[in-house]
């Protein structure tokens, strides 16, 4: 892990050196990043079709910077930081769930090819994540079409208790779900508590230490109970 960090860091450094590339793209807090046109246009249809058009010249401070033209984006460097590190060459930097939403995001607005979803969509099947966080995981799959992932955050999500859900203001993920993607996870809890009972006869004042966390999340196979019942995305 080290040494993907230092690899990262090295080509941050090199990003931000106006000795490299033909292109400057400039975030919205005044961060550089100099790039080869041709790297960046193989990633990002968008850019291709951008780069494609012949270019006018323009007059102002801000058209060129040393030399070369200027993209300015609404992105902060931090958003685009990551962005080149993954695509220009590939690594591995170390992100977080907000990280991953405003990747996914640059990378819809960009038209950036489908490893890149595909790569972002195996970052999101993470037991850290889902464990964690699993409605933020469940937000951002449903967002972006990962099906797989959206299921086995529904079921990681079977630890909040519907108490918590009913109170939408406390969860920041909701705010990420539409009302669709809301209904598909509670109609998923709906079956689970079917399921559960119609399998299980609890004894009033019993106590089975067997039923943990673990056992509803990982361990149910029952068809009543699988996210597969319901369409996530």
């Amino acid at each position: 892990m080290a040494q993907n960090e230092s690899s990262a860091a090295d080509n941050a450094k090199m990003y931000h050196d106006p000795s490299i590339g033909d292109l400057c793209i400039r975030t919205s807090d005044g961060v550089e990043f100099h790039v080869e046109k041709r790297r960046i246009a193989d990633a990002s249809s968008v850019f291709s079709d951008m780069i494609s058009f012949p270019q006018v010249p323009s007059e102002g401070p801000n058209s060129l910077a040393d030399g070369k033209p200027v993209v300015s984006v609404s992105e902060a460097s931090a958003t685009w930081e990551n962005l080149l590190a993954i695509l220009l060459p590939p690594n591995d930097p170390d992100l977080t769930l907000e990280d991953i939403g405003d990747l996914l995001e640059a990378g819809k607005k960009y038209a950036l090819h489908e490893s890149f979803f595909v790569s972002m969509k195996y970052r999101l099947w993470n037991s850290r994540f889902l464990e964690n966080n699993p409605l933020y995981v469940y937000a951002l799959a449903c967002g972006h079409g990962f099906r797989s992932v959206a299921q086995e955050a529904a079921r990681y999500s079977l630890q909040i208790p519907v108490l918590v859900l009913a109170e939408p203001s406390k969860l920041p993920a909701f705010r990420l779900l539409s009302g669709v993607a809301i209904y598909h996870l509670l109609d998923f809890r709906k079956h689970c508590a079917n399921a559960a009972v119609a399998r299980v006869r609890v004894k009033h004042g019993a106590r089975y230490p067997w039923i943990g966390r673990g056992h509803i999340i990982k361990g149910c196979s029952d068809p009543l109970c699988s996210p597969s019942v319901t369409i996530f995305v």
